[in-house]
C-alpha cells in the first residue's frame, strides 16, 4: 500500500474526531471496536455509548478508538465512510499499527 494516512502504535488508544458530511455516511474502521465519547458535544445516549464497530455519522462524533489488532503497509486496514454502494477515495482513509 503505498498511502498510509494513520499510524497509530499497536495497543495505542486515541481520541478521534470524526464530522460528518451533507449524507450522514456510515463510519467504519476495520478492526476496531470504538467506543463514543460524544456526539454533537453532548453525552451519548448509553445505547450509543459502548463498543461499536459502525456509527451513522450525523453529526460531529468524539471516538475512543484503540488499535489491538496488528496492521502492515501490506495489509492495511481501512476507514470507511461508506456512500451509496461503493466507497469514494475521498470518503477511505489506510491504517498501519
Amino acid at each position: 500500500m503505498q498511502r498510509i494516512d494513520f499510524e497509530p502504535k499497536l495497543g495505542m488508544t486515541e481520541i478521534w474526531e470524526v464530522t460528518p458530511n451533507m449524507m450522514a455516511p456510515p463510519f467504519h474502521v476495520h478492526s476496531v471496536i470504538f467506543r463514543g465519547l460524544s456526539i454533537g458535544g453532548e453525552a451519548p445516549a448509553p445505547h450509543l455509548a459502548g463498543g461499536k464497530a459502525t456509527i451513522l455519522l450525523d453529526a460531529l462524533r468524539k471516538l475512543l478508538m484503540t488499535f489491538t489488532q496488528p496492521a502492515t503497509r501490506e495489509f492495511s486496514f481501512m476507514l470507511l465512510r461508506h456512500h451509496s454502494n461503493s466507497c469514494s477515495r475521498r470518503g477511505s482513509g489506510y491504517i498501519t499499527t
